[in-house]
Formats: structure tokens, sequence, C-alpha cells
């Protein structure tokens, strides 16, 4: 049971991410400039510390 939740979890977390990414490559061709490169690297800054959450809940 823990290895299947341990799986959901990587992949919603995976999830998140790939989609954060797609999010801020569709939005940088449509216009690039400071402001969106800055919430860009905040939403992944975001992603990135959820993640992270995620894993080390499920290792210990």
């Amino acid at each position: 049971m823990n290895r299947k939740s341990t799986n959901l979890a990587k992949g919603i977390g995976i999830g998140m991410a790939v989609g954060a990414v797609a999010g801020i490559a569709g939005s940088k061709m449509i216009t690039s400039n400071k402001k969106l490169k800055k919430t860009a690297s905040k939403a992944l800054k975001s992603v990135n510390h959820v993640v992270s959450n995620m894993q080390n809940m499920l290792t210990k």
C-alpha cells in the first residue's frame, strides 16, 4: 500500500512540474518581459518546494 501511495505522490509531483513548465513556456512565447520572467521563476521555485516536501514526507 505504501509503495502505491509513493508512486502516486511522485506522479502528482511530476505532473505539477511538467504543467508549470508548459505554462511558463507558453506564456514566454506570447510575451517576454521582466515581470513575466520574475513570476515564472517564483512559480518554478514553488513547484520545486512542493515536490521536495512531498519527497521528504514519503521518505520519513
